[in-house]
C-alpha cells in the first residue's frame, strides 16, 4: 500500500491514470490519451512510489516525453513529497493540479506531513472505495464500475473530509 502515496498529494489509488490502468478501462484510457496527446497504451501507472518503465510517472515513454513534471521536479531537488519544498505555494505545476482536483492536493500534502505516510494511506484507502461494494474508485468517477452505484455524494463527502483536516 505504501507505493500509493502520491508525491504530489494525490492518493494514487484514487488517481484516474492509476485506476484506468488497474481497472483495464480502455474507454477511459482513450479519452485521457486524447487529452494528453498520447497513445492509450501509455495511460498506465503503478503509482509514483513504484514506477516502471513506460509508466505515466516514470517519464520514460516511447516518444521520449515526460508525463509527470512534478515527479521530475521532485527528483531533481531530492524531495520525496511536494510538502518538503519551500516553494510549495508558488509552484505552477502543483497549482494547476490543485485546481483540477478541487484543492485536494494541498490539503493532502498538509495532512501527509502531519500524520505521516502509513496513517495517511490508511485514511485515504478507506475513503476512496465504493460504499456499496467496496471496490476502489477514482477521484472523477461518477458511478462504480463494478456495481453501478452513484458515487457523486461519496466524492463530495471525501473532498469535504479532506479539506476539514
Amino acid at each position: 500500500m505504501s507505493k500509493l502515496a502520491g508525491r504530489c498529494g494525490i492518493y494514487c489509488g484514487a488517481c484516474v491514470i492509476h485506476r484506468i490502468f488497474k481497472d483495464k478501462d480502455l474507454e477511459r484510457a482513450k479519452i485521457v490519451a486524447e487529452r494528453f496527446n498520447c497513445p492509450p497504451d501509455l495511460v498506465k501507472c503503478n503509482g509514483c512510489q513504484n514506477p516502471e518503465l513506460g509508466d505515466w510517472s516514470f517519464g520514460n515513454n516511447p516518444d521520449g516525453s515526460e508525463r509527470c513534471e512534478i515527479q521530475k521536479c521532485l527528483d531533481s531537488k531530492g524531495y520525496d513529497f511536494c510538502y518538503q519544498c519551500p516553494n510549495l505555494t508558488e509552484c505552477d505545476l502543483l497549482r494547476e493540479l490543485n485546481g483540477r482536483y478541487e484543492g485536494v492536493p494541498y490539503h493532502n500534502l498538509k495532512r501527509l506531513k502531519e500524520i505521516r505516510k502509513e496513517a495517511w494511506l490508511e485514511e485515504q484507502e478507506s475513503m476512496w472505495k465504493c460504499p456499496e461494494c467496496g471496490s476502489p474508485i477514482d477521484f472523477f468517477v461518477e458511478n462504480c464500475r463494478k456495481c453501478g452505484a452513484d458515487l457523486r455524494e461519496t466524492r463530495k463527502e471525501n473532498i469535504e473530509r479532506i479539506k476539514s483536516f
